[in-house]
C-alpha cells in the first residue's frame, strides 16, 4: 500500500466552500467581531471546556496568523443572504505522514438547532478527504454535549470511545467522547429541504426512545414506580442497577443513544423541580411523539406558548420542542432540528 499524501497547499491557500445555506470562507481578522462574541458566551466556553481567558488583541493576533499557517484550516461559517457570521470550523493538529487531522466546530449563541453545524461539517469533510487527501479526521467532545455529537454523527462521525474524567467542571467530573470518520466510511448523503405542509405519510417503522442521545439525573420518590415508567412506558434498557444511598436496589442506569445516558435514584428530593432535567435530540419528532403518545405519554403544554395538535411547539433559535412529565413531575424534553 502506498503512503498517504497530503496536499499541505490546501492548507497554504485555504478554499472558500459553499453549501446550500451557507458560505465557508477563510478565517481572518475580519470575522473578529463574530469571534468575540463566541468567546464571551458562558455556555460555548462550557460545551469546550475552556477556562482560558482571552483578550481582544490576542484575538486578533490569532487570527492575523491564520494565512501563514500550513497545519492547518479554518473557515468563517456565514449564513447566505443575511451574510451574518454563524461560528468558525477547523482542521487541525496535521500529522502528514498518517494523513490525519483533528476536528473542531463553534456555533455562536442563537444560531444552534438550525443544521448549520452538521451542513458545515459535511462540506469540511468532503473537502478534507476530496483535496486535502486525509484518510482519517478525528474528534472529542465532552459527554454533557449530546447535541453536538448528534450532530457529528450525522454528518459521518462515528464513536470510537470514551476517556473518563477528562475534565472537571461546576464541581463535577466529565467524560470525552472520541468520534472519527475516515476516507473509506460511507459519506450520508446530505436531507433535502422538504417543506412541513409536503412531507409524505412515514411508512418507517419508528426509532425507540433510546436510540437517541440523553444524559441526565433525576430523583424519584418511589423506585418500582419509575421502573414501571421508565421500562415499561418509556422502553428504555436497563444498563445497571444498585443502591440509592441506604435503599437497596433504589437506583437504575438506563441506556440511550447507545451509551449510559440516565441515573434515576429513589430521593427524599424527588419533584421538588418542574425545571426540565434532560432532553433527548431526536430525527423525526412527529414520528417520536406519535409512538409515546400510543404508549401512554401525556405531553406538557404551557400558556404564552403556541402548541400544536401533538402539543408541540417551535424552539428558541429554530427547530421544535415538546415536554412531558415522568409520575413525580420531572420535565423532560424532546427536540428536533426540523
Amino acid at each position: 500500500m502506498n503512503p498517504p499524501a497530503v496536499d499541505v497547499s490546501a492548507l497554504t491557500d485555504v478554499a472558500t466552500l459553499s453549501t446550500p445555506r451557507l458560505r465557508l470562507e477563510p478565517l481572518g481578522v475580519a470575522h473578529l467581531d463574530g469571534v468575540w462574541e463566541g468567546l464571551l458566551d458562558d455556555e460555548s466556553m462550557r460545551l469546550t471546556g475552556t477556562r482560558q481567558v482571552f483578550t481582544r488583541e490576542a484575538v486578533v493576533r490569532h487570527l492575523d496568523s491564520l494565512a501563514d499557517r500550513d497545519d492547518r484550516a479554518d473557515w468563517a461559517i456565514i449564513e447566505l443572504g443575511s451574510e451574518e457570521y454563524v461560528g468558525e470550523i477547523v482542521l487541525n493538529e496535521l500529522e502528514p505522514d498518517d494523513a490525519s487531522m483533528n476536528f473542531r466546530i463553534a456555533l455562536n449563541p442563537g444560531r444552534l438547532g438550525r443544521g448549520f453545524g452538521t451542513e458545515a461539517t459535511r462540506a469540511v469533510l468532503d473537502h478534507a478527504f476530496d483535496r486535502i487527501g486525509l484518510h482519517r479526521v478525528s474528534l472529542d467532545v465532552f459527554s454533557f454535549n449530546p447535541r453536538a455529537q448528534r450532530s457529528y454523527e450525522k454528518a459521518g462521525f462515528r464513536y470510537e470511545g470514551r476517556q473518563r474524567d477528562t475534565l472537571f467542571w461546576d464541581g463535577e467530573w466529565v467524560d470525552s467522547i472520541l468520534m472519527s470518520v475516515l476516507s473509506t466510511d460511507e459519506r450520508p448523503a446530505a436531507p433535502e429541504a422538504v417543506d412541513i405542509a409536503d412531507r409524505p405519510e412515514r411508512t418507517a417503522v419508528p426509532r425507540p426512545l433510546s436510540d437517541f442521545p440523553l444524559h441526565a439525573s433525576v430523583a424519584v420518590s418511589d423506585i418500582d414506580r419509575a421502573v414501571t415508567f421508565y421500562e415499561g412506558t418509556l422502553r428504555l434498557p436497563l444498563a445497571r442497577s444498585g443502591p440509592s444511598a441506604r435503599i437497596s436496589g433504589g437506583s437504575r442506569v438506563y441506556r440511550s443513544g447507545g451509551d449510559e445516558a440516565l441515573h434515576v435514584y429513589q430521593s427524599t428530593t424527588a419533584g421538588t423541580s418542574h425545571a426540565t432535567v434532560a432532553t433527548w435530540y431526536v430525527d423525526d419528532l412527529d414520528q417520536v411523539v406519535d409512538a409515546l403518545a400510543a404508549n401512554g405519554v401525556d405531553f406538557l403544554r404551557y400558556d404564552g406558548l403556541s402548541h400544536d395538535a401533538r402539543g408541540i411547539t417551535a424552539r428558541a433559535g429554530g427547530g421544535r420542542i415538546v415536554w412531558f412529565a415522568d409520575p413525580d413531575g420531572n420535565t423532560f424534553a424532546l427536540e428536533s432540528d426540523r
